[in-house]
């Protein structure tokens, strides 16, 4: 199974338990990354493994897995974590605080850590 698959197979898990709750805000991709983003990661994680990450600054989580990050929009991967989509509107500010010099603010967490707690905006 490629990780593509594996970022679909857990997107449509997530989109089916959202219609079964009647959630009509959360029944798209893009809206994951939207709220759910811990939730996302942390079901990839258990079904597909890979590592979990998290912008702190942002609060978006992500997963690293064979040198790729995926997020629930970004099942193709990119090798640069900056490039995911669920950080997309903010790229060229992290670029720029990058060059600046100033630290990547991501953190590698586990399974262990309350994802609850974790809020994407």
């Amino acid at each position: 199974m490629t990780t593509k698959t594996e970022v679909n197979t857990v997107n449509k898990a997530i989109i089916k338990y959202f219609k079964q709750l009647n959630n009509r805000y959360y029944k798209t991709i893009p809206n994951i990354n939207n709220g759910y983003c811990g939730h996302w990661a942390l079901v990839f994680h258990k079904l597909f493994g890979g590592r979990i990450y998290v912008h702190v600054a942002h609060h978006h989580v992500f997963i690293k897995k064979d040198n790729k990050y995926y997020d629930a929009q970004t099942p193709e991967g990119v090798e640069d974590w900056i490039d995911i989509k669920g950080l997309w509107k903010l790229r060229k500010g992290l670029i720029g605080i990058r060059k600046a010099g100033f630290s990547d603010n991501i953190k590698m967490i586990t399974e262990r850590v309350n994802l609850g707690k974790i809020l994407c905006k």
